[in-house]
């Protein structure tokens, strides 16, 4: 409801009230283009109305009045008083201060300045008791309502526009008041708020909802119900049970407005000013069908001769209407812009607005005029921290210019500047959490109305993140732990981000009542070397970044390869000494605080998995891990199985088993088995081969073994007579391949010949021999006697060696020696052969 000078004056649209002063922008069309046109003199101005009329357009300011029809910045100043309203006809035009006081310019006798003042080349004011809330002025008539809830006209009355009955009033020089709408008789509670005029008819409307008309009535325009040639007392328009709240006038025709916002329409309709054509879809123009006429418009004269609503607007709420000449123009609760009439019958939606809100249109008979009002949609970030950080305010109508100010909470100012992505602004440092409501001005005074809110929060401490390592394949979750577990309830679930260095920015989301900053692990730019070491920062914002306390992070493209041994002796149960290792190659490692090693194998339907101890060797090149014991691996020391070997996959992971490393085939085998008791390998043969060596040796292995790889397994040969125990070898051997659980191995070369006995040590008196000079003149070293090379000698043609037989699956860890060993014997020399001849006919003798 807009205030009036002394109070409420009743309901009124925005063509009437945009607000107290907006800032936005004015755009015009019609006489010259049909595109609206943007009126940058106008974008400083704090719009108050705008406002159409008989032949003018105007933009209401602050206390000034513009024509909307000048392409300059020209405005009418009213003496010592602020203009709030303006109206025109055909040969003058009104203009009401905040004082209820109604000024007059140009010429006629409604001006209303009396009969001695036929013109008014400035603005004169009218010499009247009362005050006005409301004006309106017809071609040649005008009117205005008081804060009384009266209503006065003046002017041409011939057709009754005056409201006088008597028929010597057929021009009223000075106002005179319309008898039968004095609020006196009926109480303050019916008051009239808003006048409206067209070209030789007066509508009213009160408080109370009732629209009242008076004039001329040839076309209907006067809603009655019927036609008059005239109508000098004020009749109810037939509403019915409606209740009008806004009211507009064209040449011979009328707009309003319900109070639950349907829009009527009554009179000529001659050129589709009523609206009566099909409905009209919010983004196309008129839909299907022949143009319907509404109930009570006649055929023949294009004419409704009562308010019937428009169809078009069946489920839209209007909040502002304008009309002149033969056009109408209709604003819904949406800020959507519709125009019909001069010969469009379908209210069409102004496409030009489609993704701009309109507040207001005036029109005039050949000129449109919309005011929309810039609009702050939104502030980015849409949240600040305590600290105080830089915000963009993003909206519609925004502009740049050397007066851009920003203000946050109705009272800080600061400076903004503004460019394509809207006008940037510094929100300072704040001690309290909370909305802060953000605007914008333009002139450097009057600023926007849109109430949006930037939320300033306190900033969280954020401890650590886990894992602290990912690999570059961007498909883990990474999770950032606050310090608190509530962090700012004003927080958009998915506007954090977090940073990793410098460059890389990942989305993440916040987990609601955990204190848990959610994400996905990021992928390094190529132009990053692998792995790659940085520290992780979380802005709640997007924006405003906060380190993490504990937050270095590794991206890297470690991958294992291979295991060595690629298989390992099983203890029953977990031994203090962890000598027993394997070790794990690949590239990409890097010292990482959480390496872990876990190892998987199937058991009786159940996979069993354990976690194993894991170290960074060798300048981060390999990995070493300690197999499990039995009992570590089943995970109890009551009933163990019976198994002997185990054929296990080997996972190793750099981020406290979050994510494993690749592996080839995607399993790294390691078997693990129990000691092989000696008699429990069988030499299959031969058992003897010559010492040169090359001999293939096959040892049996148990049945249950059949799944073993043993890529390391070795065989140790040592010489089992004291006389040739300075013979020791250990050569490789591999698991057979025939289907049997077997191993296979070469023999070695094997010297024989017995250890020559020891010399019988001297005495030290006999070491001590004059020193000698070489043959350079230096005294020759005394400290020992030189070595001399032992010669062993040949051995005989029948010498052989018997070999022990230890073999160690691992590599490493030797079992003991079998019961069988293998003979190494000399190779016999062929000194001479004797030649006979023997006949197969005869036994030799």
């Amino acid at each position: 409801m807009e205030e009036g000078p002394s109070g409420p004056s009743g309901p009124s649209g925005p063509s009437a009230l945009v607000g107290v002063g907006e800032v936005g922008e004015v755009f015009a069309w019609g006489e010259t283009s049909e595109i609206p046109q943007l009126q940058e003199q106008w974008r400083k101005v704090r719009v108050r109305r705008v406002r159409g009329g008989y032949g003018s357009t105007f933009v209401v300011g602050e206390g000034e009045v513009y024509s909307g029809d000048d392409d300059d910045e020209s405005s009418f100043l009213v003496p010592e008083e602020e203009a709030i309203d303006a109206a025109s006809g055909e040969r003058h035009a009104l203009v009401l201060d905040a004082r209820g006081g109604v000024w007059a310019r140009g010429e006629g006798s409604a001006l209303g300045l009396g009969a001695t003042v036929e013109a008014a080349a400035s603005w004169t004011r009218l010499d009247v008791p009362w005050r006005g809330v409301s004006v309106a002025c017809g071609a040649n008539h005008s009117a205005a309502a008081t804060t009384a809830g009266d209503v006065f006209v003046w002017g041409r009355g011939m057709e009754g526009q005056t409201a006088q009955s008597r028929e010597e009033c057929q021009v009223l020089l000075a106002p005179k008041l319309a008898s039968k709408l004095s609020a006196k008789p009926r109480g303050a509670h019916d008051k009239v708020v808003k006048v409206a005029c067209g070209h030789n008819f007066t509508v009213a409307v009160t408080d109370a909802g009732v629209a009242w008309a008076w004039g001329e009535g040839r076309c209907g325009e006067l809603g009655i119900g019927r036609r008059v040639g005239r109508a000098r007392s004020p009749e109810k328009v037939a509403f019915g049970d409606v209740r009008a709240s806004d009211v507009a006038c064209g040449w011979a025709h009328a707009l309003a407005i319900s109070f639950d916002g349907a829009l009527y329409s009554w009179g000529l309709d001659q050129f589709g000013q009523l609206g009566g054509g099909p409905r009209v879809d919010d983004d196309d123009d008129a839909v299907g069908g022949e143009p319907h006429r509404p109930p009570g418009l006649e055929k023949e004269s294009k004419s409704a001769l009562a308010p019937r609503a428009v169809a078009a607007f069946d489920g839209l709420r209007v909040t502002g209407i304008a009309a002149a000449a033969h056009a109408s123009a209709a604003v819904d609760a949406e800020g959507r812009l519709y125009a019909w009439g001069r010969g469009t019958s379908s209210p069409t939606r102004v496409t030009f607005f489609r993704n701009r809100p309109v507040a207001a249109v005036a029109l005039s008979a050949g000129r449109t005029i919309a005011f929309a009002p810039t609009i702050v949609t939104d502030v980015v970030p849409p949240m600040v921290p305590t600290s105080g950080g830089a915000v963009v305010l993003r909206g519609v109508g925004l502009w740049d210019s050397d007066q851009i100010a920003v203000t946050f909470g109705g009272t800080e100012k600061v400076g903004g500047r503004y460019s394509r992505d809207g006008v940037a602004a510094m929100l300072p440092p704040r001690s309290t959490q909370g909305p802060v409501v953000a605007e914008v001005s333009f002139n450097g005074k009057d600023s926007t109305t849109s109430g949006v809110a930037v939320h300033v929060y306190e900033t969280p401490e954020f401890l650590d993140a886990c894992p602290r390592c990912c690999d570059n394949s961007g498909t883990a979750t990474i999770s950032v732990r606050a310090g608190v577990k509530t962090l700012p309830p004003l927080v958009s679930k998915t506007l954090a981000t977090v940073r990793f260095g410098d460059d890389i920015v990942v989305p993440a989301r916040v987990l609601d009542n955990t204190g848990v900053v959610c994400l996905r692990a990021p992928r390094a730019p190529e132009s990053v070397l692998l792995p790659y070491e940085c520290r992780m920062s979380v802005a709640l914002n997007g924006q405003d970044y906060v380190a993490v306390a504990d937050g270095t992070f590794t991206i890297h493209d470690a991958k294992v390869d291979a295991v060595t041994p690629d298989c390992a002796l099983l203890s029953t149960r977990p031994s203090p000494n962890r000598s027993r290792t394997v070790r794990v190659g690949g590239t990409g490692f890097f010292p990482s605080p959480n390496l872990v090693a876990r190892i998987d194998v199937e058991h009786d339907g159940t996979l069993l998995s354990c976690d194993l101890d894991a170290t960074m060797v060798d300048d981060a090149t390999a990995i070493e891990v300690a197999p499990p014991s039995l009992v570590e691996l089943v995970q109890t020391d009551q009933d163990l199985p019976k198994r002997r070997v185990w054929r296990c996959r080997l996972r190793v992971s750099l981020d406290d088993a979050t994510s494993f490393l690749p592996a080839p085939d995607n399993n790294l085998a390691l078997t693990l088995y129990r000691d092989i008791t000696p008699g429990e390998l069988r030499l299959l043969g031969p058992t003897a081969g010559p010492a040169r060596g090359g001999t293939r040796v096959e040892l049996a292995l148990p049945e249950d073994y059949c799944d073993l790889t043993a890529n390391c397994a070795v065989v140790r040969l040592r010489a089992r007579d004291a006389a040739y125990d300075f013979f020791d070898a250990t050569v490789p051997a591999a698991v057979s391949e025939g289907g049997r659980s077997s191993l296979v191995f070469e023999t070695p070369p094997v010297t024989i010949a017995r250890r020559p006995p020891e010399e019988k040590e001297e005495d030290e008196d006999d070491d001590k021999t004059p020193p000698n000079p070489d043959d350079e003149g230096r005294p020759a070293n005394n400290s020992s006697k030189e070595e001399e090379e032992v010669v062993l000698p040949p051995p005989p043609p029948d010498a052989r060696v018997s070999l022990s037989i230890e073999v160690a699956l691992d590599g490493v860890n030797f079992g003991r020696a079998l019961d069988a060993t293998f003979d190494a014997y000399a190779t016999p020399t062929v000194s001479w052969c004797e030649g006979r001849i023997f006949s197969a006919a005869r036994p030799v003798a």
